[in-house]
């Protein structure tokens, strides 16, 4: 499943949406990143795919989103937590690359 795939189905993005309160500062951010991870973890040979590679993964580019976005460092944490808890579930579920060969 890609980040698309999930667009399109509004699965995680209307999660997100609805999931709090606070003005969306944080979503193109966390979208962005989301979509970073996603592209980097299916070009990875399928062989290193794993839930250490998706956290290392998660780290690397929920840094680049500024808590100054969030309400509270409780939204920024718990955000975190359900944005990792997802991919992790999602991801390591469908391994089979939604990425074309060109």
């Amino acid at each position: 499943m890609s980040c698309k795939d999930i667009r399109k189905e509004g699965l995680f993005l209307d999660w997100i949406i609805e999931s709090t309160k606070s003005e969306a500062k944080w979503k193109k951010p966390i979208i962005r990143a989301i979509e970073k991870i996603t592209t980097l973890f299916y070009q990875a040979p399928q062989k290193e795919r794993s839930s250490l590679y998706l956290l290392q993964l998660i780290d690397k580019y929920w840094h680049n989103i500024p808590r100054e976005s969030f309400q509270s460092l409780t939204e920024y944490y718990l955000l975190l937590a359900k944005v990792s808890d997802y991919l992790l579930t999602t991801l390591l579920y469908n391994q089979k690359s939604p990425l074309r060969e060109s």
